[in-house]
This record gives structure tokens, sequence and C-alpha cells, in this order.
């Protein structure tokens, strides 16, 4: 077969993979592959064939494939990264992301996904020189900043983290995410005023987000604004009923506030899901004796010894 028979099953296996015809478009790809073996296209079109029909490992021999022909090509060793991420090899993606900035180092986009899997792999230095090199090449991506600023927070790298995150916002000022990443490295270094008042911006856009009336009921107990923490965190547990942490929070609060009975039905319902929560124990035993209940405070305290002692 010729060439001229290879440009017209490419041509035929095109057209019925972009109407989503991909059953028809296999058999006149595998004919193109045949044609012209030497020709990486056949196999490239055919991997992305069998990528959109779900069929993971067959995508991935065609663009191995394709790879041996066009060992150089930094676009093959990207495609074949997503297939790898795709099937939950994250080792392998991660080796053909880094083959693909060898071969090309302005491949911004490949630069990013290694950054986002190796966050995801616990590989955090590595990630922020990553986003780095995506932030040198496209400082306008908002998305990296983000990353980036993340990743500083998490290193105790405030400084930098809040340029990053400024950076994001600055660059995507709809970006409640950003927005909200932002307020938290905020509120953790006690810039209480201005986190309150950053989260305050993201709860009109996203009133459902738990996270943010978390943020809000830390910002404002430490403002000392008790009763507006109460209610923050109140909303969070009604967003996200199960939150330990906010029910923990939101109980220490009632019982600062005077309202023993509500925090100590806060402390109930922590402990009917974990009977041996040392928070929750303590808290109660504190209850029981401000209420004048010895023995239930000495239930209380004993049973968070054993499990002191347990552990």
């Amino acid at each position: 077969m010729s060439a001229v028979d290879f440009a017209r099953y490419i041509g035929e296996g095109k057209a019925h993979a972009e109407a989503g015809r991909f059953q028809e478009a296999l058999p006149v790809l595998l004919k193109a592959c045949e044609a012209l073996p030497a020709n990486p296209n056949g196999p490239i079109m055919l991997g992305a064939v069998k990528e959109a029909m779900g069929d993971l490992r067959g995508a991935l021999a065609a663009f191995e494939q394709a790879i041996e022909l066009e060992p150089g090509s930094p676009k093959l060793r990207h495609r074949l990264a997503m297939v790898y991420e795709k099937m939950n090899q994250p080792q392998e993606a991660l080796l053909q992301y880094r083959n693909c900035v060898t071969l090309a180092p302005d491949f911004t986009a490949a630069w990013f996904q290694l950054g986002m899997l190796q966050t995801q792999q616990g590989q955090d230095e590595a990630a922020i020189e990553s986003f780095r090199k995506v932030t040198e090449q496209e400082p306008g991506f908002a998305p990296a900043w983000n990353a980036l600023g993340v990743l500083y927070a998490n290193a105790a790298r405030t400084p930098e983290a809040l340029d990053a995150l400024a950076q994001g916002v600055a660059l995507s000022p709809d970006d409640d995410a950003i927005r909200l990443n932002l307020a938290n490295v905020l509120a953790t270094e006690g810039h209480a005023e201005a986190a309150l008042e950053a989260y305050l911006d993201v709860a009109l856009n996203r009133p459902d987000w738990p996270m943010v009336h978390f943020g809000l009921g830390m910002v404002y107990s430490e403002l000392s604004q008790d009763e507006s923490a109460i209610a923050s965190f109140r909303e969070a547990l009604r967003l996200r009923p199960d939150w330990r942490e906010a029910q923990h929070n939101l109980a220490w609060l009632l019982g600062r506030t005077g309202k023993a009975l509500e925090a100590e039905a806060v402390l109930q319902e922590l402990l009917s899901g974990d009977g041996t929560d040392l928070l929750a124990l303590t808290g109660k035993a504190v209850a029981r004796a401000e209420a004048g209940d010895e023995d239930g405070a000495r239930a209380a305290l004993l049973t968070a010894v054993e499990a002191i002692a347990k552990d």
C-alpha cells in the first residue's frame, strides 16, 4: 500500500472519530498503520480513538508504538503520561512528564500537570519547582499561582504563600477557591481582620461552602465575636454535619458563653459517634462539674483516662 492509501485511511478514520463513530474508525486506522508502518501518525490516531473509547491499555500500546517511531516527541510523552494517570499509575506518569519537560523545557502544560501529580504524591518541594516553572513561562496563569501558594503555606513559607495567592486573586478575582485559600492563610497567620473580610467576600458567592463558614467561625472567635462564631460553626455543620472539628469548636464556644446545656448536647453528639473522643470527654467532665454532677464528671474523666491508656 502507498502513502496515498495511508492518507485516505487517516482521513476516513479522522472523520469517523470526529463524528463519534469510534467502532468504524478502528479498522480504518488499523489499515493506515499497515499501509505505512513507519509513520507515527497512524498509531497516534489509533491511540486517540482507543483512549476516547476507554480502552486505556490499547491506547497505551498505540502511543508506545508511536514513541518508538518518534522518540524525540514531547507531545507523545505528554499524551502517554496522561494515559498513565488515567490508569492510576502515577510513577509511570511522573516519568513521562519528566521526559516531556526534558525534551521541551518550555512545555508549560506538562510542567503544570507534573506539579499537580507531584503534589498528589506528596512531593511538595518538587511540585513547587514545577509550578515556579509555570509561573515563569506563563505569569498570567492563575491556577499555578494558587497551587504554588497552597504549597508554600503547607511548608510554612507564609510571605511567599501570601504573595502567590495574592497574585492568583489579582489574575482571577472571581475564582472563589483562590480567594478562600488566601483567607485561610491570612487566618492562620493571625491577620484576623483581613481574613474576615476575605471570608465574607467568598461567602457572598459561595454560601454553600462549609469551609467558608468554618473559617468565619475561627476568625470571629479570635476577634471575640462569639455569637457570630457560634452562628458560623452552626452553618458549617448544617452543610457538613459530620465535621467533628467544627463540633468541638462549637461546643467550646457554647461553654464559653454560658450555654452549658447546648454545649453538652453537642458533646454528647460527638461521643455518640466516638465514645473515646478525649476532647469531648474532657468537655463533658467540665460541663458535668459545673452543673454540680460530680458522678457524671468523674465518669467522663474515667472514660478519658481509659481511652488514653488504650492508646
